[in-house]
């Protein structure tokens, strides 16, 4: 039997090299194909390929390479996606989310020489990562200062900041076995049963399902505990495919752990913990079907030991979203918040309450090396601990008598300190909660409040003296224009009552500033009779012989909405200029 020759992209054969390295599959030989996407012209190494079983090309269903040799040659293994060989689905759909542009070693390596095949200059390939990538993210299952270089290079290159994700190479080695061991199925002799036995029985070999079953067991997160599930299950039944599904609701439990379609060539699994359906598991594409049946028990004990580590996993989950939001929560709040442990330890501290403490000493507090409430011995705090003891001791809430004083920039403020001891079910000192609040703004809000209420008060005066006074002055106005118009010009009379008009126009002048200082200028309104303000107009004015007033009203009018004094000054001139027009046009 010879080699089986495996012809993987440029962009993943160190990471091929490096993964059968530790496979220490010797009858395997590893070649690199020209990175198509990023070539117009054919390549010569696919080109050359025979339909030999032999001969197997690695690449992604979306890869050009499909397309150049599906025609002539049958030995193909299709990824779902390009690097899937390092990543599973999720993290690859997260660096996607994020905006990331994903390379590997092998495409960093000539990574001048891959850019200008895209056809950009030092300036468009700016442009063009500027408007859609937020960041480059290499990934590697080793590091050496020649990457750092090639990175750093192409960092200032596109002017991107870089980020190293650190891979396995588990999916990679997956990748290898799987079709290794069908290689070996399919040309292996139909009548050495004896070879075959051994392959099978290294393929399910003990020691490594023991192995793998311990690693899932003590996973803690989602993504690696679907990684090394999908990995049992390729390693003990070729299993081409595998999925998981997560149900938000409850859902009804099955009476079988799994259902298996022989036409299909799919098993699904129940994931059910604490009488809970979580989700399903499904397998598809076995390369040893046969198996199935044989090892039922261990298929029921997996499914088990997946139930009992994915609930697990999701109640971590939950658990550590809720702490995130509490924590949240916590830094959020205005007041300064200090939670102590039964053992005298600050167990949590928001950042308004560090502020706090800092302007309590004279120098700032490095709360890095604080574990313990009395290693803060400076300024104020003092106070704080002996209040903390009485608290301890009485098992009740406690406010300082007087509020702290606190220093920042040369001005003086004033905390309020309350602390509320936390109770155990048995009412025994559990820890308690220090609350710091601010409390001269307060002070300062109720200082201004008073002062406004003065100057309300003080204008609330002014603007009635100026209303009584607006009153009295249209009244002396009208009076002087009536005995102006009986008194001939050019006599002395006439010139000192025009001059007493323009001091009565002065002073009214005055008024109605004092009125926009104490009022804005906003008219006073108030629900009045029209008529009593029509006929108390009329009673100022001085008509003569000569015109007849007809009033008509319609009684009971509404009252309306005015202010009375700028209504009087209103009808006033209306009615005045009428007369004078009248008298004129005599």
């Amino acid at each position: 039997m010879g080699k089986l020759n495996i012809f993987i992209c440029d962009s993943y054969i160190d990471n091929y090299r490096e993964a059968l390295d530790e496979l220490k599959i010797s009858d395997i030989e590893l070649h690199g194909y020209t990175n198509i996407c990023q070539k117009n012209n054919s390549n010569t190494v696919l080109n050359s390929l025979n339909n030999s079983s032999d001969m197997l090309v690695i690449a992604p269903s979306t890869c050009p390479a499909v397309s150049k040799i599906k025609d002539s040659h049958k030995h193909m293994y299709n990824t779902d996606y390009c690097v899937e060989h390092l990543v599973d689905r999720h993290t690859y759909n997260e660096l996607l989310t994020v905006k990331s542009y994903i390379i590997t070693k092998g495409w960093l390596c000539n990574w001048e020489e891959n850019i200008k095949t895209l056809g950009f200059d030092e300036n468009t390939i700016k442009k063009f990562f500027s408007e859609w990538c937020e960041k480059i993210v290499l990934l590697c299952s080793d590091y050496d200062s020649g990457i750092k270089s090639a990175l750093n290079q192409l960092s200032s290159h596109i002017d991107r900041p870089v980020e190293i994700l650190q891979v396995s190479l588990s999916n990679t080695k997956n990748i290898i076995e799987r079709n290794y061991y069908k290689w070996k199925f399919e040309t292996s002799q139909k009548e050495n049963y004896i070879e075959k036995n051994e392959l099978k029985q290294k393929v399910v070999e003990s020691k490594t399902v023991r192995k793998l079953i311990n690693e899932i067991i003590s996973t803690v997160s989602r993504v690696e505990l679907e990684q090394k599930l999908s990995a049992f299950w390729k390693m003990l039944f070729g299993a081409g495919k595998v999925e998981y599904q997560f149900f938000q609701d409850e859902e009804p439990l099955s009476s079988q752990p799994y259902i298996y379609n022989e036409d299909k060539n799919q098993l699904v699994c129940h994931l059910v913990a604490n009488k809970i359906c979580l989700g399903q598991c499904t397998v598809e594409g076995f390369l040893f079907p046969d198996k199935i049946d044989k090892y039922h028990d261990l298929i029921i004990v997996m499914i088990n030991i997946s139930s009992i580590s994915f609930s697990t996993v999701l109640e971590r989950e939950k658990l550590l979203f809720l702490n995130n939001r509490l924590k949240l929560s916590f830094d959020s709040v205005n007041d300064g918040l200090i939670s102590i442990d039964a053992k005298d330890r600050i167990s949590l501290i928001n950042p308004r309450a560090r502020i706090f403490i800092n302007r309590f000493s004279v120098a700032p507090i490095d709360f890095s090396g604080i574990s313990h409430i009395e290693d803060i011995k400076s300024g104020e705090w003092d106070k704080i601990q002996n209040l903390y003891k009485r608290v301890k001791a009485e098992l009740k809430p406690l406010n300082l008598e007087k509020p702290i004083c606190a220093i920042q920039d040369g001005e003086e403020f004033s905390v309020k300190c309350r602390i509320a001891p936390i109770e155990t079910n048995k009412k025994s000192f559990r820890g308690a909660l220090i609350t710091l609040k601010d409390i001269s703004l307060d002070e300062r809000l109720f200082k201004s409040r008073l002062k406004v209420q003065r100057l309300e008060g003080i204008s609330s005066v002014a603007s009635g003296i100026a209303h009584e006074f607006n009153n009295a002055l249209y009244s002396i106005m009208g009076y002087v224009e009536l005995a102006l118009d009986g008194t001939s010009e050019g006599t002395p009379p006439y010139s000192d009552l025009s001059k007493a008009l323009d001091s009565i126009d002065k002073t009214k002048r005055l008024s109605n500033k004092l009125l926009t200082l104490s009022e804005g200028g906003e008219p006073r309104k108030a629900y009045t009779d029209i008529i009593t303000v029509i006929e108390t107009v009329l009673s100022k004015l001085t008509i003569g012989d000569t015109i007849t007033i007809v009033k008509y009203f319609e009684a009971p009018l509404p009252e309306l909405l005015i202010d009375s004094t700028q209504m009087s000054v209103v009808l006033t001139n209306v009615l005045q200029n009428a007369i004078e027009s009248f008298n004129e046009n005599k």
